[in-house]
């Protein structure tokens, strides 16, 4: 990458933490989340008018922004797939967005979303912006130049942990959407709960991959997730160091849903091991055949 790259991009990611932030600002304020509410491929699966809301203001602010780049959002979007892909592989880019990553927390009451925007061009994340306006955190990298999170203290490199998986904090999704993982996720989880310390789950696979990445967490896994609930995380969590892979060792193939296993480079691989013993791998590849 040039240094007039690099210079472009810093400039690029500056806009892009700008457009979240400001428009993710009255999020915190919403007094009645449950607004709009309705149910979208089933009972786990939220949306209010407030995702319809922020989709709408980010689309209008990055088309502002970023004339030249596409867009696809979560919520009531449709894009051929030869589109996306055209977009996603030339320069101008496409940008994959999660109004509202944690639509179930927000519904709630229970503080812990975000707001999720990746640029992709030649076909990789380049830029990415997580935010949580309850906590005015932003966690944010440009390719190749690293990341770093931002809060009202100031700002500071992402750096993952160096712990081992006797050791490890393990951050993971239950693939609420997707019935026939949950078993194997349990399994999943429990294995590495008994080798490790703890877990945790918190309802935001962005923010818990921004986690991984800082090291507040040492691995964390959901055996399907969408392209908007982890494009950014994915260049957050490689910028700063850590590891991240499907459960079958390859790298997600954005724009498409994938398991995502991510961790510091002591963990993650130690977790793959346990993947494949466990059979968990032949479960994920059974799932993603029969979605097709």
């Amino acid at each position: 990458m040039t240094p007039d790259t690099n210079t472009e991009l810093k400039q690029e990611l500056t806009t892009l933490i700008e457009i979240v932030e400001t428009t993710a600002a009255w999020l915190p304020g919403v007094s009645a989340p449950h607004q709009g509410l309705h149910e979208k491929s089933g009972v786990a699966d939220f949306v209010t008018s407030h995702d319809l809301e922020m989709q709408r203001q980010l689309e209008a602010a990055l088309s502002a922004a970023f004339p030249a780049a596409s867009f696809l959002g979560e919520e009531g979007v449709k894009n051929a797939p030869a589109a996306i892909r055209q977009a996603m592989d030339g320069t101008a880019g496409l940008f994959i967005v999660d109004p509202i990553d944690g639509t179930s927390n927000f519904v709630y009451g229970y503080k812990h979303s975000s707001v999720s925007v990746a640029l992709i061009r030649g076909g990789e994340p380049v830029l990415a912006v997580v935010y949580n306006p309850w906590l005015s955190e932003t966690f944010a990298a440009a390719r190749g130049q690293g990341s770093f999170c931002r809060d009202r203290v100031g700002t500071r490199p992402c750096r993952p942990s160096s712990v081992p998986l006797d050791r490890a904090i393990i951050l993971y999704g239950s693939t609420p959407y997707y019935r026939d993982l949950i078993v194997p996720g349990y399994r999943l989880l429990q294995t590495l709960h008994l080798q490790g310390r703890d877990m945790r789950r918190s309802g935001s696979a962005a923010l818990d991959l921004c986690y991984i990445a800082s090291g507040r967490g040492d691995l964390f896994f959901e055996l399907r997730l969408q392209a908007w609930d982890y494009a950014a995380g994915l260049l957050i969590c490689r910028e700063a160091g850590a590891v991240v892979t499907d459960a079958f060792g390859g790298s997600p193939v954005l724009p498409h849903a994938s398991s995502i296993i991510a961790g510091n480079p002591l963990v993650q691989p130690a977790a793959i091991k346990v993947i494949r013993e466990l059979g968990i791998d032949e479960a994920v590849r059974i799932s993603e055949q029969s979605s097709r």
